[in-house]
């Protein structure tokens, strides 16, 4: 017998996504002035994936766009200021290092490992290798244990599809004016 909720549709995450990269675009075009950086967040949210992750690299943005990938990078920083913590990265370790300043930024208490193993040493904690951790960061293993559990419960590797994305609305905080009505 399936424990899986029978009412449960997977096309619900895709469905949602969608409705937060519309919610990501509305904003950024709030945000920007510029035509041409306009343009870069449309295909910059056009090009976040299911998981919230960019799926074309800014030089093919900046070559498309007709832009610099100096712009690029401008108006992604600001995209990836806007949307849900981790989405617009580039890599898994990029999305968690946002998904930790985020963090910081909101008051939690995130201890400093945390930031130097997504940094320097995820691959190796995918295959578990805390000692070798430890030992490369000159801390005791219970503390590298302590920054897994840490990533494991306050992290995600598919922020488009976790549950904060799902309740995420756009931030009033971030110097970023959102209208409550687009004409």
């Amino acid at each position: 017998p399936s424990t899986a909720d029978a009412d449960f549709d997977p096309m619900t995450l895709i469905a949602s996504a969608m409705d937060v990269r519309e919610q990501i675009l509305e904003s950024a075009m709030a945000s920007l002035a510029e035509a041409h950086e306009r343009a870069i967040a449309f295909v910059l949210v056009d090009a976040i994936d299911d998981r919230g992750f960019l799926s074309l690299d800014v030089e093919e943005i900046a070559t498309g766009t007709g832009t610099s990938p100096q712009d690029v990078e401008k108006v992604l920083q600001i995209v990836q200021e806007i949307a849900p913590p981790g989405v617009g990265a580039r890599s898994l370790q990029e999305s968690l290092l946002l998904q930790v300043d985020y963090l910081r930024a909101e008051g939690v208490d995130v201890p400093d490992i945390v930031g130097r193993v997504v940094e320097d040493h995820l691959e190796e904690l995918g295959s578990k290798r805390i000692a070798r951790i430890a030992r490369a960061l000159g801390v005791d293993p219970a503390e590298v244990e302590a920054a897994q559990a840490f990533i494991r419960d306050q992290l995600t590797p598919h922020p488009l599809q976790s549950q904060q994305s799902t309740t995420w609305t756009a931030p009033s905080s971030g110097g970023h004016v959102v209208p409550d009505v687009v004409v």
